[in-house]
């Protein structure tokens, strides 16, 4: 029994230390979150961030968004077209024409 209650306390200290550890995006110059590209970050808190990268991102993969947004800029600084998403995963900005989506060059946590 002393055994168990170790491990229960371990994990609940575990989860409490990944809850808090905020918010990870991970750019890709894949439409499907695939195809590496030069870009991790992780945050706590809101703001806007640009890729500053040479690359052409063309998907992120958001994790742990808690309660925050996010949207999507094809442009720096949180300019230009925007694309909103109220949860996390694989996420890409639209078409601008067949066969091609726009590069995402900065995005916006928010609540």
């Amino acid at each position: 029994m002393k055994i168990a209650t170790s491990i229960t306390s371990l994990l609940v200290t575990v989860c409490t230390v990944s809850a808090s550890a905020g918010w990870t995006v991970t750019g890709f110059t894949g439409l499907n979150c695939n195809r590496d590209g030069p870009l991790s970050i992780g945050q706590t808190g809101s703001g806007c961030f640009n890729t500053d990268s040479k690359s052409a991102i063309k998907s992120l993969s958001v994790e742990d968004l808690g309660d925050y947004k996010i949207t999507l800029y094809d442009g720096e600084n949180c300019l230009g077209n925007k694309w909103d998403y109220d949860a996390g995963g694989c996420l890409k900005g639209h078409f601008i024409h067949p066969d091609k989506y726009a590069d995402i060059k900065s995005w916006k946590i928010h609540s």
